[in-house]
């Protein structure tokens, strides 16, 4: 049976450790992100290209430029960000080198002109074909100098590296989350300016993440979603916030209505997660006693408490007046575009067939 959520709330976080997640006890649980990884694996192709010199400086300095911009500079990390970045660079460096292979195929068809027409002392037809050699050498030159200049396999390995990390993305209406777990962006129904659900189960938020292709969000990747990420923590962000700006009840003797969802902004975390503090309470898929469900966040309901550490338990079976959820998912590829139709052998109503000739 369902207690009161706010003295189960201050019994959880001073007597249960394991179960109230404090914001500093959680620093040290997020995992790592994806972001870190492939920037560490860029930095270690970066260093082997130049010790092995098997591409240009140019190369090397532009794929620096955009590790340095990406480590040093986002916060929060742009991991999306990032890997378009890369694919614009890798995209350009390709077109770049389909262009100067066709220029150095086109450049060996005139050098053999060349020595041709110098043979038969044709000089008029000579100088011509040093013009046009001059003007390859030049486009040849312009494209490596722009970082084209790096060896074929090598080039296939810096590929490798970061399209393994592209083939998973997630839905418009959630946030990634470094590139670790996708989470609605808004409580559910996940739709900007509606009420958020309540009076919802345990069992009925499971079922309805199942239905869209989702699942409840386990506790740690709720408590990471809250705390953002480890460059700016949410509650250092968010620091200048009130009760009132994220809808956590302001005393133990009054509720307020949940607001619609995202009519808050200045409650958004900074990777764009909106109210995860306050609102409704949100079931996770955390177990307590082999017997119940956390819930996580908070409430507009009788509940001061402004914290990613607050938590309480219930009943899976509890139908409580302010108890809600929102969904997880793991990243996934995305969905094939749609085959085009195929060509209709009957003229369409109104057309003319052109007889054959």
């Amino acid at each position: 049976m369902f207690r009161h959520p706010l003295i189960l709330s201050a019994f959880l976080l001073f007597f249960l450790p394991a179960i109230a997640f404090s914001q500093t006890s959680n620093k040290n649980d997020i995992p790592d992100n994806r972001m870190n990884a492939l920037i560490s694996e860029l930095k270690v192709l970066s260093t082997d290209l130049a010790e092995w010199n098997t591409a240009s400086q140019v190369f090397i300095a532009r794929l620096d430029s955009i590790i340095a911009r990406y480590e040093t500079r986002t916060c929060p990390p742009d991991f999306e960000g990032l890997l378009g970045e890369l694919d614009a660079f890798v995209s350009e460096i390709a077109v770049a080198q389909q262009k100067a292979a066709e220029l150095k195929r086109r450049r060996a068809v005139v050098v053999s002109a060349l020595e041709s027409a110098e043979k038969q002392h044709d000089g008029a037809k000579a100088n011509l074909l040093k013009s046009k050699l001059a003007t390859i050498d030049a486009g040849i030159f312009k494209i490596e100098s722009k970082g084209a200049i790096i060896h074929p396999d090598w080039f296939k390995a810096f590929r490798k590296i970061f399209m393994k990390y592209m083939v998973d993305t997630c839905p418009g209406d959630m946030v990634f989350i470094e590139g670790i777990f996708c989470i609605d962006k808004y409580e559910y129904p996940n739709r900007k300016d509606a009420v958020p659900a309540m009076n919802i189960s345990y069992p009925e938020a499971a079922a309805a993440c199942r239905a869209e292709g989702k699942r409840l969000c386990t506790q740690l990747e709720w408590a990471r979603a809250c705390l953002g990420p480890k460059c700016l923590y949410n509650h250092e962000a968010l620091k200048d916030i009130s009760p009132s700006d994220c809808n956590a009840g302001l005393d133990i003797f009054r509720s307020r209505a949940p607001y619609p969802s995202g009519d808050r902004p200045e409650c958004d975390t900074s990777e764009g997660v909106s109210e995860i503090y306050g609102n409704v309470w949100e079931w996770t898929s955390g177990e307590y006693h082999n017997r119940y469900r956390v819930v996580r966040g908070g409430a507009a309901s009788r509940d001061r408490m402004l914290s990613c550490g607050n938590s309480t338990w219930a009943e899976p079976t509890a139908r409580e007046p302010y108890f809600g959820f929102r969904c997880c998912a793991d990243p996934a590829p995305p969905p094939p575009e749609p085959a085009a139709p195929a060509p209709s052998a009957t003229p369409a109503t109104g057309t003319t067939t052109v007889p054959a000739e």
